[in-house]
């Protein structure tokens, strides 16, 4: 009596919950079919064969408020051999202000004054994997100074474009150049005035 009082009830369970169960499924194969098809379209926009095409399409996509077509926009143009495209997703990422993860290899002290400078810009040092981390906040692109300057409250330029490079030149007391790399970081070389002259490499990822 106890076996059918169970089975009975789980009958009455699998018919309250099926077509539930269906339904649900139905507006999800639904929605993603929706969704697919709408990153279709984006991937089409920017993969077109002509360049202006491609670079009208990333700024608006970029500038647009859907988060969905945004991050699109800017996996594609990361990692894109269209330099145009590259540029339009590296000034829409810096735009935002940060804050950024700059990673930096250390080195012989004496040559290259890299702690000292971490140190004086409240960076962390990881000596055992010989890298520190330094935090980048940025204020909008100055259109006076032509680059985008530390913030909130600083006033030097933290990165200031020239062509596919973007120069790291008023670091205080220290400068350099970076470029997009096949990554999705803006990385290259920096120089303190603290050491000797030597470089080390900084890499600061911008794909999420």
């Amino acid at each position: 009596m106890k076996i059918e009082k169970y089975f009975a009830v789980l009958l009455l369970v699998g018919a309250s919950l099926s077509p539930a169960t269906a339904a649900t499924l139905a507006d999800i194969k639904a929605q993603v079919e929706a969704a697919s098809g709408e990153l279709a379209e984006v991937d089409a926009l920017l993969a077109d064969p002509d360049p202006n095409k491609r670079l009208a399409a990333i700024q608006m996509l970029l500038a647009s408020d859907n988060g969905t077509w945004v991050k699109r926009a800017k996996e594609v143009g990361l990692f894109s051999d269209d330099a145009e495209m590259q540029r339009a997703v590296v000034t829409a990422i810096l735009e935002t202000g940060g804050p950024f993860r700059a990673d930096i290899t250390l080195g012989d002290e004496k040559r290259t004054g890299i702690r000292q400078w971490i140190k004086n810009h409240d960076g962390n040092v990881d000596e055992a994997n010989n890298v520190a981390h330094v935090v980048i906040k940025l204020n909008a692109y100055s259109a006076e100074d032509k680059c985008w300057p530390f913030g909130p409250y600083g006033n030097n330029c933290a990165f200031i474009p020239a062509g596919e490079t973007y120069s790291l030149d008023d670091w205080d007391d220290a400068n350099g150049t970076v470029r997009l790399d096949a990554d999705g970081a803006l990385a290259g070389l920096l120089t303190t005035r603290n050491g000797q002259g030597d470089s080390v490499a900084i890499r600061i990822p911008l794909a999420e």
